[in-house]
């Protein structure tokens, strides 16, 4: 273990005096192996190596070497110095991937949803400006039957105003009717007195001249018969 430490440093200040000499950036990785033994010594068996940021159970912490129990159920010791209870970066990097990918899951849901709202409300808004257009249309057209209906009103209330006028005008003409009715009565009946006078006077003309005839009659015979009688003497 002490010889593949002090070769990866060799490597890695070889690596750092060529990037030097090249003047190019390189970064250093933290990669380790290191061994589960049967028992606490160096000379135990190996029963598996453990890579760097693989992790276990701990079941007794001992000076040098550290009882441990593998994700896969494997029990042995490992040297305490490559063992620590902080987690890795590597496991706090993939659980931070982890919630990252979860909530690139989350944001790909909200994104899903936000377009169906969208497209839900674009919808909702075009029947909203059709539902707009047609009241518009319906309150123009409300709009001219009013004015229409203003129209017929004040035509109707013209007519009503000239009625007026000439029902006043038709009271006048009544009353003028009335009036030469009652003259027209009036002159008749005078017309119908006057007819009687008339006839009277007429009749009494015709029995005057009727009796002023006889009575010439009557002389004119007398006057014959007195005549007749001179004779006869």
């Amino acid at each position: 273990m002490k010889f593949i430490v002090t070769l990866l440093v060799t490597l890695l200040l070889t690596v750092a005096g060529t990037g030097a000499a090249l003047a190019e950036t390189i970064y250093v990785r933290d990669w380790l192996v290191v061994t589960v033994r049967e028992q606490p010594e160096d000379s135990a068996k190996i029963l598996k190596t453990l890579k760097s940021d693989e992790g276990g159970e701990l079941l007794e912490e001992g000076d040098t070497y550290s009882k441990v129990r593998t994700a896969d159920g494997v029990e042995g010791y490992v040297k305490k110095q490559y063992l620590t209870k902080k987690r890795p970066k590597s496991a706090i990097i993939a659980e931070l991937n982890q919630q990252i990918e979860a909530q690139k899951k989350k944001i790909a849901t909200l994104n899903s949803a936000l377009n169906k709202k969208d497209s839900t409300l674009d919808q909702e808004t075009d029947e909203l400006e059709e539902s707009l257009s047609d009241l518009k249309k319906q309150i123009a057209e409300g709009a001219g039957q009013l004015k229409k209906a203003e129209s017929e009103r004040d035509g109707l209330q013209k007519e009503l105003i000239a009625l007026k006028e000439a029902s006043g005008d038709v009271v006048s003409l009544v009353k003028a009717r009335q009036s030469l009715q009652q003259e027209n009565d009036r002159l008749t009946d005078e017309l119908n007195t006057l007819r009687e006078d008339n006839a009277y006077l007429l009749m009494t003309f015709y029995i005057k001249w009727f009796l002023a005839g006889a009575g010439v009659l009557f002389v004119g015979w007398m006057i014959g018969r007195s005549g007749r009688r001179k004779r006869r003497y």
